[in-house]
């Protein structure tokens, strides 16, 4: 049971039954016979003991104490200063001793979350010295050590350590003696409902940028993140009539630094409540606040602000034209390029690489790599809610995490900027809400650490009633809510993916496709259609390859789209060619964008550096060459960003893969139902060797090839040592009579080759044309003939992006 729920006997055991006045004292710590539970920190030595002091009948702690070093004692407890209003303590500071001793009281939470109060007065030698501290929401007493943050009820009850602190400027070698610490029961007023500090970002924002209200509450709760104890919303008139309720969020500002090479936060001022909105119409909107308490509600004066047309195409859909692919609310077609970037650091990655783990770097890892990517032409990145990164619920035992129900509110923070940074780069984010390892105990298992586990105070005896359990289902409702408040007015986020690795949950391998995961995700998807007002696409995902993926429930109704590994088994010595041919061959049947969201090797690797950059190369071209919604996402992401030693082209990294990709891909129009895979014969001496091979993506009208070296789409060489080809013939079939324009394009560099465009007619059926002599690979475009067409190259836009990063790293400015 979460610990806000807890009433600690020790403190609160002078409560009476329901519906009687509560007493005014709800704890004492008399020390008439033992210290209680309370520890001495760093005293002389001595244990702190019960000792006569004051008068014969009193009897009191002994610390015996060297000042100026600080002496203190404490005592661990699950005390609900939610609902004490005060405590009280005496201090008897004996004859003799300096006039500069001072006593402080303080709290912390698990976290080492420190708050204190402070006795100004000094301690006045030979008698009893009392201090009170005031423990209410509204404290000025309590101060925050270390941080920023203002203390308040939600603070209140996650506080689990109480002590009592002496400070001196001056030495003193002796005892102190401490006695009648007491906590008094706060006697709350209760005052009507009332937000306070009210304000909007700004009374003019453009279309699908970020409207932010932000206000308090004149009453604090004990768990803002709970619907049943307090639910806020706004319900949004648009200019077109349409209402849009958005539920409401509790929130907590932090700052960032890096402390050495790791990110640390540091909480600041009071929490706050927020409601973010975007809109999808320009002109005036209306709307109001309602907020519900257990006893009491209040529905706000209606508000409005104005809504600015602006060029952001909006929200990724599935596209009406051509529902292989994506496009944007503007009707602009979505071809993601990018790569899988799940966490900060990945020890497997570290390992494929032969290195040392890289620090965990947090948000700072994306402030330096996004960047590279949009310089590079990405546009899309995969991102997880893991329990190690960004996940919002998890164990207690875990630093920022407080159960089930209870949301951590750093890593939210955390959310944010990455996806601030996103933005800030135009790169869309594939959002992970959970991975298989949170509900499974055989693989990648962290269902030992899971806050739904039994044996961790939860509600669950295994992973599999995760999925059947009414209380369960309940609360994971509980967490979309939040998910949708915070963060589904970002048009950045490409879509929401439920699970990773879907099949890898449960307790054994036998769940994989148990009928209870399709139930589960039938109400979940319902459920987030209903509660999302910008209805972003959902999707789940599965491990390894297609042949693990699940048809009861890639074909359910709200999942829009179908995503999958493509890992080679161990003896699997093709290349990755043959695996993203296969997985389009299956997945077509479903009639849903699908795209590889992991893949490079086997799961583990398996690959040394020149197979790896293989993979990488030969996926991102494969992928453009079959009608899927994208090429694949690599898994491993620092392999993409540091490179090896020996790598094919000498360049920062590995990004300019990506690049030559997105400059061959600008502009092209993948949404018409006549471009599918085509025939293309080689002809030639590699190609009569079965070395050189082809794809091609074609309609009557267009042809886009993709002509390779087999041996180096299995490990890649650098250009010089590889093999060149001379002299290769290429056919094509079924396009429309007329005369073509043939480009030829570099796949390292993404230019067309200079000079070598051709102009050729089609014959009957037939296309034929002769491919410029190359190295490794290259990419052909077959469009019909236009008089003085010039050649094409990179989009303007990603030539700037490329001149700024280049810019930056030269120190230009």
């Amino acid at each position: 049971m979460p610990a806000y729920l807890l009433c600690v006997m020790s403190l609160m055991a002078a409560v009476q039954a329901s519906g009687s006045a509560p007493p005014a004292q709800a704890a004492a710590w008399d020390f008439e016979s033992s210290v209680d539970g309370w520890d001495y920190i760093s005293c002389m030595g001595s244990p702190a003991s019960i000792a006569r002091e004051g008068s014969p009948e009193n009897r009191a702690v002994r610390l015996d104490v060297d000042l100026p070093a600080p002496a203190s004692m404490a005592r661990r407890v699950d005390l609900e200063t939610s609902r004490v209003t005060r405590i009280s303590y005496k201090v008897f500071l004996p004859e003799g001793a300096p006039y500069t001793v001072k006593a402080l009281f303080y709290l912390k939470d698990k976290d080492g979350l420190w708050f204190q109060g402070l006795r100004e007065e000094p301690l006045e030698p030979g008698r009893w010295n009392e201090h009170v501290v005031d423990l209410s929401p509204q404290s000025a007493h309590l101060r925050p050590r270390g941080h920023f943050q203002r203390w308040n009820r939600y603070l209140s009850h996650k506080m689990n350590l109480i002590g009592i602190k002496l400070i001196s400027a001056d030495p003193y070698r002796g005892p102190i003696y401490i006695d009648e610490i007491r906590g008094y029961e706060l006697r709350e007023k209760k005052e009507n409902l009332r937000l306070l500090n009210f304000c909007l970002n700004s009374a003019e924002v453009k279309q699908y940028d970020k409207l932010e209200i932000s206000f308090q509450l004149n009453r604090m709760f004990c768990n803002p993140f709970d619907p049943e104890e307090v639910s806020v919303e706004a319900r949004f008139t648009a200019p077109s009539g349409k209402l849009l309720v958005v539920p409401g969020f509790y929130h907590q500002e932090y700052i960032s630094a890096l402390e050495g090479s790791k990110e640390r936060l540091t909480p600041v001022g009071q929490g706050s409540w927020k409601v973010r909105f975007a809109a999808q119409e320009a002109g005036e909107h209306k709307f109001r606040i309602y907020v519900r308490a257990v006893d009491d509600k209040l529905r706000t004066a209606e508000r409005s602000f104005e809504a600015l047309p602006s060029d952001n195409p909006g929200f990724v859909r599935v596209s009406k034209e051509d529902p292989r692919y994506f496009e944007f609310d503007n009707g602009d077609l979505f071809y993601p390029i990018g790569h899988n970037f799940r966490s900060p650091n990945d020890a497997r990655g570290a390992k494929v690489l032969r290195i040392s783990v890289p620090p965990d770097r947090g948000t700072y890892a994306y402030e330096d790599m996004f960047p590279k990517m949009a310089a590079h032409g990405e546009n899309f990145a995969e991102v997880w809610m893991c329990s190690w990164w960004l996940d919002i619920e998890w164990i207690p035992d875990w630093k920022y995490y407080q159960g089930l129900g209870d949301y951590n509110l750093a890593n939210a923070w955390k959310l944010d900027r990455v996806l601030q940074l996103a933005r800030e780069n135009d790169i869309y984010v594939h959002l992970v809400i959970d991975n298989h390892g949170k509900t499974s105990a055989w693989c990648d298992p962290e269902w030992r650490y899971s806050p739904y586990n039994l044996e961790n105070g939860g509600i669950l005896n295994s992973p599999e009633e995760f999925f059947s359990d009414p209380r369960a289902r309940e609360l994971y409702k509980r967490k979309l809510r939040y998910i949708v408040a915070r963060w589904a007015y970002d048009a950045a986020i490409a879509g929401f993916e439920l699970w990773s690795e879907l099949d890898l949950t449960g307790s054994t391998e036998g769940f994989m496709r148990h009928r209870t995961k399709v139930d589960w995700h039938s109400e979940m998807t319902d459920h987030l259609k209903t509660i999302d007002p910008w209805q972003h696409i959902l999707t789940t995902h599965y491990s390894t390859n297609y042949t693990r993926v699940d048809p009861n429930i890639v074909t359910l109704p709200n999942i829009d789209y179908v995503t999958m590994d493509a890992y080679r088994q161990r003896n699997d010595k093709r290349s990755i060619v043959h695996l993203m041919t296969e997985t389009y061959n299956c997945c077509r049947k479903w009639r849903k964008p699908h795209l590889v969201t992991e893949y490079g090797g086997t799961p583990f690797g398996g690959l040394a550096h020149a197979g790896l950059e293989s993979d990488l190369h030969a996926g991102l071209w494969a992928g453009w060459m079959l009608p899927m919604a994208s090429p694949p996402l690599l898994w491993w992401f620092d392999f993409i960003d540091r490179g090896y030693p020996g790598q094919s082209t000498e360049a920062e990294g590995l990004y300019f893969h990506f690049r030559a990709l997105g400059n061959y891909s600008a502009g092209e129009e993948r949404r018409d139902r006549n471009l599918n895979v085509g025939a293309v014969t080689l002809v030639g001496q590699g190609a009569a060797s079965g070395r050189l091979k082809g794809m091609c993506l074609q309609s009557q009208e267009r042809a886009y090839c993709w002509i390779y070296d087999d041996a180096c789409m299995q490990l890649m060489q650098p250009e010089r040592n590889a093999r060149k080809f001379t002299n290769t013939g290429v056919r094509l079939y079924n396009l429309k009579p007329g005369k073509y324009d043939v480009e030829f394009w570099h796949t390292y560099k993404g230019t067309e080759l200079t000079g070598e465009r051709q102009t050729v007619s089609v014959t009957g059926n037939l296309l034929q044309f002769t491919l410029p002599a190359f190295k490794r690979d290259v990419a052909v475009k077959v469009k019909p003939h236009e008089r003085g067409r010039p050649p094409r190259g990179s989009s303007e836009r990603a030539q700037q992006r490329r001149r700024e990063h280049d810019n930056d790293r030269s120190g230009v400015r």
